[in-house]
């Protein structure tokens, strides 16, 4: 994405001139290249992804009152303020890192679609007041992969951060280095569910298929955070590799 810089010749430009689309974010105009195409527009977790950033963005503007409007625009001044995310910062990063710039309607949605992607907000569920003074959950630590060969599974084990309440959950994210699985959500757990550990048995590929892990062998990464009940997302931990192979029989004597 590029910056442009306007003259008292040329003032404003906005919308798509071939291959190019011109915008303005916050008074910056600026220049990006449209996408040549979309693999897959109509996946089912892509539908639900769109069908609650509708909902939630309609409760922004019909419902929530003025003073939540002025309380979340107050609380995304100061959010990611710190030293969040810090331990997991580079290149292989699979959790997407926070920005320290929001309005009070990005932070409104980013906090309710974190509770959605963690299945602590489901459809018709909100957090509707900025969480000012609420501290964000702690972050996981101590997180191990390893390759089962007989269950053909990767196994994940960490410690739950202290004080992690029955209805936070632990989101985990993947990625292949090997090509194939691309950077997916795999899951959420807890400790009413699987209190420290999960078992990665499919990872998804082009076009949303499933596959099952031990069938596309290769190195894979895994990082993981906590989201609250509310919505709120603590730092992830730092990135884990580890190696699917198959195991050949051996030959017939």
């Amino acid at each position: 994405m590029a910056r442009i810089v306007l003259s008292a010749i040329l003032n404003d430009i906005r919308n798509q001139i071939g291959t190019n689309v011109f915008s303005v974010w916050r008074g910056i105009n600026y220049i990006r290249s449209k996408a040549n195409r979309v693999t897959n527009p109509n996946s089912s977790d892509q539908g639900a992804i769109r069908a609650r950033i509708t909902e939630v963005s309609r409760r922004w503007f019909s419902v929530l009152t003025q003073d939540q409007h002025e309380g979340w625009e107050e609380w995304a001044q100061t959010y990611g303020v710190g030293e969040l995310n810090a331990e997991s910062q580079g290149s292989i990063n699979i959790i997407p890192t926070n920005r320290k710039v929001m309005s009070g309607f990005n932070a409104f949605l980013m906090i309710n679609m974190w509770g959605f992607s963690a299945e602590t907000l489901a459809f018709g569920f909100f957090t509707d007041d900025a969480p000012a003074g609420i501290p964000g959950p702690g972050a996981p630590t101590s997180l191990v992969c390893s390759y089962d060969d007989l269950l053909k599974v990767v196994n994940l084990t960490w410690d739950d951060p202290p004080g992690m309440g029955i209805d936070d959950r632990i989101r985990i994210w993947g990625r292949s280095l090997s090509g194939g699985a691309h950077k997916q959500l795999i899951a959420s757990t807890g400790p009413g569910i699987s209190p420290n550990s999960y078992a990665v048995e499919f990872m998804k590929y082009a076009k949303g298929a499933e596959r099952a892990i031990f069938k596309q062998p290769g190195n894979y990464c895994f990082q993981i955070d906590t989201v609250s009940d509310i919505g709120q997302k603590s730092s992830p931990t730092g990135v884990v590799c580890c190696l699917v192979e198959i195991t050949l029989p051996p030959p017939p004597p």
